[in-house]
């Protein structure tokens, strides 16, 4: 991964932490990994803890935002997703998988899309 995009994805992050905190959401914890992958943000919303995949963009896609998730990377997020729930011992806890898409104009997030229950 390039240090450009490396950069995009990190700047993304932030912005969708921020995002999120607005409407209520609390950080449980940030790229939280275990041996099947990372989730980007573990986040509370209510009761339900939200697993959820940050992606950044520095356009306006060409295709839908979901295509940007590989069937791959959903299977990892569940089972990412289940070690955190096994490991904290919430595994009685509803919970879900988000993706948010965020959207760049040079440095500044323009655009966000949230997919709730994305996987």
């Amino acid at each position: 991964m390039t240090l450009e995009r490396k950069d995009l994805g990190a700047r993304g992050e932030r912005a969708a932490l921020r995002h999120l905190r607005g409407k209520g959401f609390r950080l449980r914890a940030r790229n939280w990994r275990s041996s099947h992958g990372e989730i980007d943000l573990v986040m509370q919303d209510g009761e339900v803890i939200v697993f959820v995949e940050v992606r950044s963009r520095s356009a306006a896609p060409k295709e839908p935002p979901m295509a940007m998730l590989s069937a791959t990377k959903q299977h990892h997020m569940e089972r990412t997703a289940r070690d955190y729930l096994y490991r904290y011992k919430l595994l009685d806890r509803p919970w879900r998988l988000d993706c948010l898409f965020v959207t760049f104009d040079g440095k500044r997030a323009v655009g966000f899309e949230h997919v709730p229950n994305a996987v």
